[in-house]
C-alpha cells in the first residue's frame, strides 16, 4: 500500500495597484491605524473646502 503526504498552502492575490502598501510598512501602519480610529469611533468631518 502506497501513502503519500500532500501540502496544501494558502494563496492570497493582492492586486498590483495595492501591492505598493504590502511593500511600505510605514504606510501599512498608518492605515491599519486610521482604521483602527474608525472603529472605535476617533473620526470627524472634514470640509475640503477649508483647507
Amino acid at each position: 500500500m502506497e501513502t503519500s503526504n500532500t501540502l496544501l498552502k494558502d494563496q492570497v492575490d493582492i492586486p498590483p495597484s495595492e501591492q505598493w502598501l504590502y511593500d511600505n510598512p510605514e504606510a501599512l501602519e498608518s492605515v491599519v491605524a486610521g482604521l483602527e480610529d474608525s472603529k472605535a469611533g476617533r473620526v470627524q468631518k472634514l470640509n475640503l473646502d477649508e483647507l
